[in-house]
């Protein structure tokens, strides 16, 4: 039993470093993201083009989304470190 737990913690702690690793490397995507977004909404942002509003529309969904998904492993990595301080 003892043997599996500490798999188990193994497992765990390599899973939190695995999910907060990869919250931070998004974090530097989406700034990287917001910048590119920015500079191609003050070019195309007063275009009446459907096309230019779709595009512009489809990049703020991204941006939330990359938004979501650092919220989402940064949870998973604080649930996870949480679970296993429990074990």
């Amino acid at each position: 039993m003892a043997s599996m737990l500490g798999q188990l913690r193994g497992e765990l702690a390599d899973f939190q470093s695995d999910a907060t690793r990869t919250g931070r490397e998004l974090e530097i995507y989406l700034r990287r993201f917001s910048v590119q977004q920015g500079r191609i909404n003050a070019l195309i942002g007063g275009s009446t083009r459907r096309v230019d509003a779709e595009l512009i529309n489809t990049l703020e969904q991204a941006h939330r989304q990359l938004t979501h998904a650092i919220m989402a492993l940064d949870n998973v990595a604080k649930s996870t470190g949480e679970y296993a301080d429990s074990l």
